[in-house]
């Protein structure tokens, strides 16, 4: 699927057409440590959504291998963990990057920022 977007010039001359594709971020998760940090940007969002939509994007990812090994699990049990249900709160996706792995803090802690 590609995005069109119509340009026109000033001067009045011919409009010009761009074509996009669409951007998943799963497709540039390589390996765990860029997982953790994908994750670990998401969570500091402190928006529930953004998080869900990021753990979905970590289990759609050509890492999630690399996740699964270091975290001496499965593919399918890494991307049974990460599939985001809503509602889910800020602290129930931290518990699911801690059970991958992914060291982060409990962002529903006292004095978490």
């Amino acid at each position: 699927m590609y995005f069109s977007q119509s340009v026109s010039q000033n001067n009045g001359g011919p409009i010009m057409r761009e074509r996009f594709s669409p951007f998943d971020p799963a497709d540039a998760l390589e390996d765990a440590e860029m997982i953790g940090i994908f994750l670990n940007e998401a969570l500091q969002s402190r928006q529930v959504a953004h998080v869900a939509s990021a753990l979905q994007a970590v289990a759609r990812s050509p890492g999630v291998q690399d996740l699964a090994q270091k975290a001496g699990l499965s593919s399918e049990q890494v991307i049974a963990i990460l599939r985001a249900e809503l509602p889910m709160s800020l602290g129930a996706a931290a518990a699911r990057m801690r059970a991958v792995g992914i060291d982060t803090e409990d962002p529903e802690a006292p004095g978490s920022a």
